[in-house]
């Protein structure tokens, strides 16, 4: 399109679900290569969304701006629990034990 507020709404767009999908399947074989993965996908939203203020606006549009200031509330929101609950993860495997362990304090005592 030729409206330079639905090329970024469209980049945005694919870039959130192909971010989304990264945070879900997880690829990289670390914790920490798939959080700096995400950690980029939300930063190249980040610099979308402000140069999408430079961007010409019409009295209609007014709108637009506001979207896009919630898409990335809520897009920021999301990630930053994905890579909270990652760095749990990497915590408890650094200590030894895997992130999913649902063991009971007396289970836990009982094996020691």
């Amino acid at each position: 399109p030729d409206n330079g507020n639905a090329q970024v709404l469209m980049l945005i767009c694919i870039v959130g679900v192909f971010m989304l999908l990264q945070a879900l399947v997880l690829p990289w074989k670390t914790y920490l290569l798939n959080a700096a993965d995400i950690a980029i996908l939300l930063m190249l939203l980040l610099i979308v969304g402000a140069a999408s203020a430079f961007t010409q606006q019409e009295e209609a549009q007014s709108g637009f701006t506001t979207f896009i200031l919630i898409t990335f509330c809520c897009g920021f929101c999301t990630v930053m629990v994905v890579l909270g609950y990652g760095v749990l993860g990497a915590c408890s495997v650094a200590r030894g034990r895997p992130p999913t362990a649902n063991k009971s304090v007396e289970q836990t005592q009982a094996d020691l």
